[in-house]
């Protein structure tokens, strides 16, 4: 879905400035509202997309942000939950 790329390309960019987590989601946010459609964007694309380790790392915090900070509920995607074990595991 060209819609969930959007989403991506966006968060690639920003993750590029270095600024924090909290405000790419916040930006993310902005433009596409919608926390679930944020949500299923980086679940799909980080199955087929190669990230380098410091994007791949804020990719891993975003999610996490999403599950803690947004409220959204816990999900059974192994992807996500994946991402969020690599999180864990730098800190």
């Amino acid at each position: 879905m060209p819609e969930l790329k959007l989403v991506f390309e966006v968060f690639k960019e920003l993750a590029k400035t270095g600024i924090s987590a909290e405000e790419i989601l916040a930006k993310l946010e902005e433009k596409f509202e919608d926390i679930g459609f944020i949500h299923l964007s980086f679940e799909e694309l980080l199955a087929v997309e190669c990230l380098d380790a410091s994007v791949d790392l804020k990719a891993s915090e975003i999610l996490e942000l999403i599950h803690t900070k947004e409220g959204y509920p816990e999900c059974e995607a192994s992807r996500c939950k994946y991402q969020r074990e690599k999180l864990k595991k730098k800190v």
